[in-house]
């Protein structure tokens, strides 16, 4: 599923220029990276349980990052860290600042074809997810197919010639030619 988290960066990338992708691709896998963390300090709950088709992992309490109301307050907080930090030449803040909490918020509408549902609308309640990842057998070919898919046409959408990929990949720190 990150391949289709990432073909966000893309799209997004080919409306505002002067976002930078490597960023863009931080702000599409923001959710993860905090949930990372709240689970390691015990914020989140997750659990490891053996019986679930596919993936074993049980995220049974996640109302701090992907719930609804979670990404939206996290996306809230990027568009205005990126309305304060400065911009290049050229650059529209307020665009920049919205293509990168629209990033953020993009991870939660990602994440409900593959999750169980465990993606809560509000706190911990009215949770969300036609899950994909309850099938043993099918959720890599989906995810590889959604995730593929997702990603070719939102980095189509980003660059018109190999060129042009090149020439973003000497321009930008974030991103190498080992991604192309």
């Amino acid at each position: 599923m990150l391949t289709g988290h990432f073909g966000v960066s893309y799209a997004l990338k080919a409306k505002e220029k002067h976002a930078s992708l490597g960023l863009l691709f931080l702000a599409v896998g923001f959710a993860d990276l905090i949930w990372s963390l709240f689970i390691h300090f015990g914020v989140e709950k997750a659990q490891i349980v053996p019986t679930l088709p596919s993936s074993r992992l049980n995220l049974y309490y996640m109302p701090f990052d992907h719930s609804l109301v979670g990404i939206l307050f996290w996306s809230i907080v990027i568009y205005v860290l990126f309305r304060f930090l400065p911009a290049g030449q050229g650059a529209r803040k307020s665009m920049i600042a919205l293509v990168m909490a629209l990033a953020v918020f993009s991870h939660f509408v990602l994440d409900i074809p593959v999750h169980r549902a465990d993606l809560a609308l509000f706190d911990n309640a009215y949770k969300i997810g036609l899950g994909l990842y309850n099938y043993l057998a099918p959720p890599f070919w989906e995810s590889m197919a959604w995730s593929s898919s997702m990603s070719f046409s939102c980095s189509s959408m980003h660059t018109r010639t190999g060129d042009q990929i090149l020439k973003t990949s000497r321009k930008s720190p974030f991103f190498s030619r080992s991604c192309i």
